[in-house]
This record gives structure tokens, C-alpha cells and sequence, in this order.
């Protein structure tokens, strides 16, 4: 377990609800900490391997139509060559693997194109509990790696600042859903992808973050909304504060149930018991949630409403999966760079 003090605590905090063109200045003023003492807690959080940087950019702009969710408890004998599978696919852009169960999220290709989706591992492989695909709208994936909420809970504050936030998808005009990807955006934006993998980036300068720090065409891709810049919480760290921490991941899906929204799934989460989950996608029908848990004690702003009640009420055959952190492996993590952007000649009318 890796206790933060309150200083690391609320830069982490401010750094998790910051925007891409958010000054460095302007976050040290809302800490309300000295300026020194935030350098140097953010320079501590990075080079300790508690924060990663990411970018994640609208599917539209790789060529695809929205993203696969995968939840499986495979057999013992047939986790490896799952894990391995998934992990050679280069449309996989996040796979974590734990004792019984794994969990990844693909990029769905538009049909048509000549690259055959991955094989039906619903089908394939014993033990598969969730296989989402959801045709990317900003309504159907309100929440995507966004970890302010969930922090927020560990730091005992009243509420996040940004969350929650979804996958960027940039307006376009007279009713169009894309703006155009020119071939100029088309590079900036693979440069941008592959920039918090970088080794001589990362090596000098990991904890220089956000608009400052990049390239004008980058900051052009993030201010289009091709991209969304996202800090990511190490889950092989265990990190703690005070009396609570982070112990396990926690998957939950379910069917809607007749007259329930999406939403009110998450509404009801919020107001009854405080839980701010880090992933929440869904077809129209199927939901799934991704969140931590093990938070340890209240704050005493936090409703004590019960979880399972909640998602009991809202949800239909329920399943939930929990992996200890201290044995998940983190294989890939949004690693968008796998995928090459394609210029869009036009700007397209739905996904």
C-alpha cells in the first residue's frame, strides 16, 4: 500500500480534474497550496509510477465505429491464450488480467473495411460474461477512464470538478457529428497518441503536462476534439490516504430494466451512495460499469445509500466481478497507439 500525504493527495486530485489547456498556475492557485510544495508533490507522483499520462482520441478518427468491452472467466487453462490473443490484436487498446478474470476494450471497426473484426470470443472461449459493443455515442459512453470521481471518494472532498467525462467526439456543423480529419491532423494526432510512450519525452520531462508542453499541431488536434488528454491512476500501486484506499477492481453489468435510462443508473449511484465509477458504457439495453472499491471509511459527505440496492433497483441479471489490485496485471493501458489515424475526406453524417 502507497500512502499519499494531503499534499500529494490534493494534486493528485487537481491534476485528475485538469484540462488540456488548464495552466499550471491556475491549478497551484485552486490547491490553495505553495507553489514549491505542488512542483514538487506532482514531480514525486509521476516519477513514483502513481500517474500516467494518456490520450484518447474520438474512434472516428482511427478509422472505427465505436468500442468492444470484454469481460470473461475463462478456464485457468485458457486464460493465457486469451490474454495472449487479445494482446497481439492491435485493436486492443486496454487489457488487464487478474487470478479468475480479465478485462479489455477493443476498438469496433466500420463495416465494411477490408481488416475482418476479431474472432466471436463470446462464442469461442467458456467463461465470457460481457461482450459490449457499442456504437460510439457521446450518451452511450458518458464516463471513460475518467478516475476524478473515484479519487475524489479516497480524498474525501465534496465532489470532482470535471467528472464525468466520455471519449471526445468534436462537433461539426449544419448538423454533421465529425468535423473533417485533414492528413495535417491526421499526423498530429498519431504523434500525440504515441507521445506518453515516447522514452526521451517521458524520461526528461514526465511530469510536465497539458497545453504548455506540446507541440502547437497537438494542441490544434486537442482544441478540434479529435483528442481528450486523461491522467490515469497506477492500480498496481494500491494507493491510500488516511484510512482509505484502493483495493479492488470492480466490473458490474447488467440489463436495464423497463422505463430505466442509462442515466439513471449512474444518478442513482451518485445521490443514493456516492460512487463515481471510472467506466460507464451501454448498448440501450446492456450496461457496464468499471469502479474500485475497498474505500475503507466514509467521509461524512457521502450519502450511505447501499450499492448493491442501487444497482439492484435500476438493473436486471446482475453480475458483478471483483479482482484483488495487488494481482491485477496491467498489459496494455489505452494504448491508442496501436491504431494508425485515418484521414476523413469528409465529415461523416452518424458512426
Amino acid at each position: 500500500m502507497e500512502s499519499l500525504t494531503k499534499a500529494e493527495t490534493t494534486v493528485l486530485l487537481s491534476l485528475l480534474g485538469a484540462g488540456w489547456n488548464e495552466t499550471e498556475r491556475s491549478r497551484i492557485r485552486a490547491s490553495r497550496i505553495p507553489r514549491s510544495t505542488y512542483q514538487e508533490a506532482k514531480r514525486r507522483l509521476y516519477q513514483e509510477g502513481y500517474l500516467t499520462n494518456r490520450f484518447i482520441p474520438d474512434p472516428h478518427a482511427l478509422g472505427m465505429q465505436g468500442f468492444r468491452f470484454l469481460v470473461a472467466r475463462p478456464f485457468v487453462d485458457a486464460m493465457a491464450p486469451l490474454a495472449r490473443t487479445l494482446a497481439e490484436d492491435p485493436r486492443t487498446v486496454t487489457l488487464w488480467v487478474g487470478t479468475t478474470a480479465l478485462f479489455a476494450v477493443q476498438l469496433v471497426p466500420r463495416a465494411g473495411r477490408a481488416r475482418p473484426e476479431t474472432a466471436d470470443l463470446a462464442s469461442a472461449t467458456p467463461g465470457v460474461v460481457v461482450d459490449l459493443r457499442v456504437v460510439y455515442r457521446p450518451d452511450l459512453i458518458p464516463v471513460f477512464f475518467d478516475m476524478e470521481g473515484l479519487w475524489s471518494r479516497v480524498a474525501g472532498v465534496a465532489g470532482p470538478r470535471a467528472y464525468p467525462r466520455g471519449v471526445p467526439c468534436p462537433n461539426g456543423s449544419d448538423g454533421e457529428t465529425h468535423v473533417p480529419l485533414s492528413p495535417r491532423n491526421a499526423v498530429a494526432l498519431r504523434e500525440l497518441l504515441a507521445r506518453p510512450f515516447d522514452p526521451a519525452l517521458e524520461s526528461r520531462n514526465v511530469a510536465r503536462v497539458a497545453a504548455p508542453f506540446l507541440p502547437r499541431s497537438q494542441r490544434h488536434v486537442l482544441a478540434q476534439g479529435w483528442a481528450a488528454w486523461r491522467i490515469l491512476l497506477s492500480f498496481a500501486k494500491r494507493l491510500a490516504y488516511g484510512e482509505r484506499e484502493l483495493r479492488q477492481l470492480i466490473l458490474v453489468s447488467g440489463s436495464l430494466k423497463p422505463g430505466i435510462q442509462q442515466s439513471d443508473v449512474t444518478i442513482s449511484l451518485a445521490r443514493r451512495t456516492g460512487s463515481a465509477p471510472f467506466l460507464v458504457a451501454g448498448d440501450g439495453a446492456q450496461v457496464l460499469l468499471g469502479a474500485v472499491g475497498g474505500l475503507g471509511a466514509r467521509s461524512a459527505s457521502t450519502p450511505s445509500g447501499s450499492v448493491l440496492g442501487t444497482l439492484q433497483a435500476t438493473l436486471s441479471n446482475l453480475q458483478i466481478i471483483r479482482e484483488e489490485l495487488s494481482t491485477l496485471e496491467t498489459r496494455l493501458d489505452l494504448r491508442f497507439d496501436r491504431m494508425l489515424p485515418t484521414p476523413v475526406g469528409g465529415a461523416p453524417k452518424g458512426p
